[in-house]
């Protein structure tokens, strides 16, 4: 009979059992801990990631904006060059928008099916136009002819953000 205990034990171990051996147990000891600890860092990478590139595009916006607050309410004559809706919410361009100051409704956008409407106070908000969501700055009223708007996906800024920072952990995950 103790043979044929042993033989089980055996069998049982190899089943998905305790493992017996110091080593075998040390290993289903630390994978849980690791799997822990790659997924807290992905957590504190993503969150991190996320502020960095969102300062960023924010930096990008706003200087955007006040390169296009030096141009006059006569430059609005001119179409601004459109862009494709699919670069606008799949690669991140900003849409720029300017509005004559004397005339709110003389204004031109870099993309017409954008109709986030011009926001009273300067700033950061959040829009949601024609179904699409927004992250909006809006340049001070400054001494210029005109009022700049610049926009960009939130698609775009959470999908870059959730994807590097996916791809980021996997890092973690094949150091196992």
């Amino acid at each position: 009979r103790t043979d044929r205990r042993r033989g089980m034990t055996r069998v049982l171990a190899r089943l998905g059992r305790w493992p017996r051996s110091l080593q075998g147990r040390l290993v289903m000891w630390l994978l849980p801990l690791q799997l822990l600890t790659t997924a807290g860092l992905a957590w504190l990478f993503a969150g991190n990631y996320a502020e960095t590139v969102y300062h960023f595009m924010d930096g990008q916006m706003q200087a955007l904006a006040q390169s296009n607050a030096t141009r006059s309410c006569a430059s609005l004559a001119e179409p601004m060059p459109q862009l494709v809706p699919e670069a606008v919410r799949e690669g991140g361009e900003f849409v720029v928008q300017v509005w004559c100051a004397r005339d709110p409704s003389l204004h031109i956008s870099g993309l017409t099916s954008a109709t986030v409407p011009l926001q009273p106070t300067p700033g950061w908000h959040e829009q949601t136009a024609a179904g699409e969501n927004w992250h909006v700055f809006t340049a001070p009223a400054g001494s210029g002819e005109v009022r700049v708007q610049v926009l960009q996906s939130q698609f775009f800024r959470s999908l870059e953000v959730g994807g590097r920072s996916f791809f980021a952990s996997l890092v973690g995950l094949l150091l196992l």
